[in-house]
């Protein structure tokens, strides 16, 4: 895609700043970030004009480049900067918290295997973190302009994060079921009973495949209720926004996998 806008950041200026870079690229993205990578020393770009390919998630527009390609610190660097500054806090939380490297890979929900290990709920298990995280989310979505009177998802993942978003946006929560309730009510939906006119936020903590949080719409979509958005706390794939855009739900990961600095979790399918 040709970019016929005059550069930014003047190759025949002194050494631009990755912030300068940051600041930028939102204008002119091919030009910001070829001419940055000339100063800092990169010869991998080829002798015709970038495409960068944005992906539009709510009023943000996180940069989804090869990291090979452009530098993986300037990228880095860009897509930190372009978070507000509650989600920053939530990406030094979680690297800090709830990742660790494993020496062996381990085997995934997804059934993928990695070893990169992401645990949300540890990540969260103070109440200070775990409120930060419930404001980034809630920021993010209401800016996006939706609107919501109820959050949940399936249990255990969206546990923790649906009580605390139902707090800090003072609505209802409540959880689905793995299965349906053997006796009794035989309920799939516990806490908050959500029919037709309910607006439902969904909520997952760590996706690959986003099995769950699939599962949990389609628990939501038989009880009448709307889902308006569906908010992933770390996604390791990138998977689950097409499928959601396909079904008409706008949706936000909080912090993905290359914020995190790690390799991107291939399909069991496309991995074998």
């Amino acid at each position: 895609m040709s970019d016929e806008r005059p550069p930014l950041i003047d190759p025949g200026e002194a050494h631009p700043s990755l912030v300068d870079l940051a600041e930028a690229f939102s204008a002119s993205p091919a030009n910001a970030v070829r001419n940055c990578l000339k100063h800092h020393g990169q010869t991998l770009i080829p002798p015709c004009d970038i495409g960068i390919n944005a992906q539009v998630t709510g009023h943000q527009r996180p940069l989804r480049a090869s990291r090979t390609l452009y530098g993986g610190d300037i990228m880095d660097t860009i897509h930190t900067m372009q978070l507000s500054p509650l989600r920053r806090e939530l990406l030094e939380i979680l690297k800090e918290r709830g990742y660790r490297r494993l020496d062996q890979p381990i085997r995934l929900a997804s059934g993928a295997m990695s070893s990169d290990f992401i645990d949300g709920k540890e990540a969260l298990a103070e109440w200070r973190h775990l409120r930060l995280a419930c404001e980034a989310i809630v920021e993010t979505v209401t800016e996006a302009g939706h609107r919501f009177d109820a959050v949940g998802g399936l249990t255990m993942g969206a546990d923790a994060l649906a009580v605390g978003i139902a707090a800090v946006n003072d609505c209802r929560w409540f959880f689905v079921r793995k299965e349906a309730k053997q006796r009794g009510t035989r309920r799939w939906v516990e806490g908050a009973q959500i029919g037709p006119g309910d607006t439902v936020l969904l909520v997952d903590d760590v996706v690959t495949t986003g099995g769950s949080i699939f599962k949990a719409l389609d628990i939501v979509d038989q009880t009448g209720a709307t889902t308006v958005a569906a908010v992933t706390l770390v996604d390791r794939s990138g998977l689950a926004g097409p499928r959601f855009e396909q079904r008409g739900v706008g949706y936000f990961p909080m912090i993905t996998y290359d914020l995190l600095g790690i390799d991107r979790v291939e399909p069991v399918a496309a991995a074998s």
